[in-house]
């Protein structure tokens, strides 16, 4: 799970602040306020861990989100600033000489040399549980030579003309040089853990955008388990993994029970079109009493909220969501509904990082937090707005544990209460015309 996020000279983003994140953590703002871009920025790095391209240092162009060049993602296009970051997450591992440990974080920065990023300094910390340090491992770049400074050895080497075309996790080639300098000196099978560690956080990080694919009519089932998809178009195919290896179809009961809570329908389930014939189809009925039909020929909303549900259902714990407008789509009532199953999931221990301009799922949170149903600090929720320079701005929502925001954004969700004295006025003024007055 991420714990905390910073990161400077990123986008539109000067500096983001430190972030802290919770297991419900939600971004809401304006149009081109930059929420979208801390999001982004996360997917970069994911899919840089998951690229073949072992001397990547960052893949601005990838799966998940296409940024363009290093100037493009540079604050204000200004190529002479560095790209820095901080990010800490906490480990879930089963290693048992590493149960001591807690969090990891990593600090990195990278600045545009000989065309492309190369990285200037990465610090790798581990932290206990009282979240004191266990171990620390700097690396510094300069020109054309790197320091290394270990904490718990105290060993600060030089060393020259260093190959650092590697991914910005990881270290200088030389490391794993047996004749290097640091042979022998230091712990590299606790560093390449800690690469390994890092690698799997970030893989576990699952991400549906806002756009979803359109529903098929007929879906076939070739026996490859597939991932959700960034459009949530193997929604259903992963419906159908889980029914193959689960009897019980867990998964597809899990998901049909949170669309009727969500009051979508009444009615739904997979179904093989005929025997030995490997294509299927999603049915549903819209109210109890109601002809079944196929997912087609249902309201667009569902087929939206569809994919949600899925990976809602299927995230494993320890894992992180990422979700961008989850509510795209979908009447106020059931955007309200949808905070409740976020809850739901969360706490099987799956973190949600979700971009929303829903007012309504916001207000659930609220009142969850007052009826003491979800805590306050299972909550990290930032209003992100942006100057007139272009720069963005995340102010953290001070949520106390009733539930109320104590620093409400102006014009947060737009100007409701300007709208009903307008439509007040008005109403008087033109009742007055009518009767002649």
């Amino acid at each position: 799970m991420i714990t905390n996020l910073r990161f400077q000279h990123f986008k539109s983003w000067n500096d983001t602040g430190e972030l802290r994140f919770a297991p419900l953590t939600g971004f809401f703002g304006s149009n081109s306020s930059g929420k979208t871009a801390i999001l982004r920025f996360l997917l970069m790095l994911k899919q840089t861990v998951e690229s073949n391209d072992q001397q990547l240092v960052l893949n601005l162009n990838g799966g998940y989100v296409e940024l363009g060049s290093f100037e493009d993602v540079i604050y204000q296009k200004n190529l002479d600033q560095k790209l820095d970051f901080d990010i800490s997450m906490n480990i879930h591992t089963q290693q048992i000489h590493f149960t001591e440990i807690f969090e990891i974080n990593l600090e990195s920065a990278m600045r545009y040399k000989n065309e492309s990023p190369s990285i200037t300094r990465n610090i790798y910390t581990f932290l206990k549980k009282d979240k004191s340090v266990y171990r620390n491992y700097k690396v510094v770049e300069f020109e054309e030579t790197y320091t290394y400074t270990d904490s718990e050895t105290n060993i600060v080497i030089e060393k020259g003309n260093p190959y650092f075309a590697s991914k910005f996790y990881t270290l200088p080639h030389d490391f794993w040089n047996p004749t290097s300098l640091l042979a022998g000196k230091i712990n590299m099978p606790e560093l390449l853990y800690f690469i390994q560690i890092f690698e799997e956080q970030f893989r576990d990080v699952q991400y549906l955008g806002p756009i979803r694919e359109d529903p098929k009519r007929f879906y076939q089932w070739t026996g490859e388990i597939r991932s959700l998809g960034n459009r949530g178009e193997h929604a259903v195919l992963v419906l159908l993994a889980d029914q193959k290896r689960d009897s019980e179809t867990r998964l597809a009961k899990q998901v049909a029970s949170w669309l009727k809570d969500l009051g979508l329908i009444a009615d739904f389930r997979l179904q093989q079109i005929a025997p030995n014939v490997d294509l299927h189809e999603v049915r549903v009925k819209i109210k109890s009493n109601a002809a079944e039909v196929l997912l087609t020929d249902v309201g667009f909303g569902v087929a939206q909220i569809l994919p949600v549900l899925v990976l809602c259902a299927s995230a494993k714990h320890g894992s992180t969501i990422i979700l961008e407008q989850p509510e795209i789509h979908l009447h106020p009532v059931v955007q309200s509904n949808l905070a409740d199953i976020l809850i739901e999931t969360i706490k099987r221990g799956v973190q949600i990082v979700l971009e929303s301009h829903s007012e309504h799922l916001l207000h659930r949170l609220q009142r969850r937090i007052a009826e003491e149903k979800l805590s306050n600090t299972d909550t990290a929720l930032y209003f992100c707005d942006m100057d007139d320079t272009g720069t963005s701005h995340a102010v953290p929502l001070d949520v106390d544990k009733y539930g109320n925001i104590r620093n409400w954004p102006k014009d947060f969700f737009g100007d409701e209460m300007a709208d009903l004295a307008a439509l007040s006025r008005e109403t008087i003024r033109r009742k007055k015309a009518e009767a002649g007055r």
